[in-house]
């Protein structure tokens, strides 16, 4: 191979590695932030799991939303709300009720709301999955049991 195409792979491979570890970085800081904010919402609930939901992200993108456990009577009205709109409008009106949920700021304790918005770019069906993190947890299905 000539001297230009060595020096092009090598370029490549040495800016593949490079955003790799750049990525592997922001990973483990993404999931060492979410430990902490894990801990930090058990420890205002006085380690009562129950109280709080948490909805882990890829493990190669790492990192996790942490939600107050809505209250019952909230939640039975979101739901309420969620199933008159995708009768009525389909699923924009849904989508709203969705991200109603997930962005609320009594319930959201980690991420900010900005960052948890960016990831929408990386994930697009996010709110989604973590609307059923919430309703599988406020249902009473706890992760990994059910």
């Amino acid at each position: 191979m000539s001297k230009d195409v060595d020096a092009i792979l090598k370029a490549a491979k040495e800016a593949t590695a490079a955003r790799r570890a750049k990525a592997e970085e922001e990973r483990k800081a993404r999931d060492t932030a979410a430990e902490l904010a894990i801990a930090e919402a058990l420890l205002a609930v006085d380690g009562d799991e129950r109280r709080i939901i948490v909805h882990r992200l890829e493990p190669t993108f790492g990192g996790a939303t942490v939600h107050n456990r809505p209250a019952e009577g909230y939640w039975d009205k979101q739901t309420r709300r969620r199933q008159v709109a995708f009768i009525k409008n389909g699923g924009e009106s849904v989508t709203a009720v969705t991200r109603g949920v997930v962005e609320n700021g009594d319930l959201l304790q980690h991420p900010t709301l900005s960052e948890l918005q960016s990831w929408l770019n990386v994930f697009p069906g996010l709110y989604d999955s973590i609307y059923s993190t919430i309703e599988d947890r406020c249902a009473g299905i706890d992760p990994g049991k059910g």
